[in-house]
């Protein structure tokens, strides 16, 4: 099928198609990929910063607040990797109900896989 006379070659009367619209959806792609490593990254600085709390928690309530607000930090970070996303939320609300300390391997271990994508 032809373009329309009115419409030089090599562009389209779809602004999804022309040139300008593909690079900016281009770059839009490795923006949103830096931004989901940096997510990972802030992911695993909040899990880094509750693991260094544990073993004030139990002693203070004040902790233990700081504790569950870098859990749940970590798990708005990470709401693009579902699998990690679930642990991390099981986790907050485990402690959070019967102060449950997380499974911090299973954490590790889904952090790293998510990280190895990225």
């Amino acid at each position: 099928m032809e373009p329309p006379a009115n419409i030089p070659d090599g562009q389209s009367d779809n602004p999804c198609l022309s040139p300008e619209a593909l690079e900016r959806l281009r770059v839009q792609a490795v923006s949103e990929a830096s931004d989901s490593l940096f997510d990972v990254r802030s992911v695993e600085a909040h899990l880094s910063a509750a693991y260094e709390m544990i073993d004030g928690i139990e002693r203070d309530a004040t902790l233990a607040t700081k504790f569950v607000e870098h859990l749940q930090a970590a798990e708005r970070r990470c709401q693009h990797h579902l699998v990690l996303n679930r642990l991390v939320r099981r986790a907050r609300k485990c402690f959070q109900v019967n102060r449950t300390i997380p499974d911090w391997t299973q954490l590790a271990n889904a952090l790293y896989e998510v990280t190895d994508e990225s």
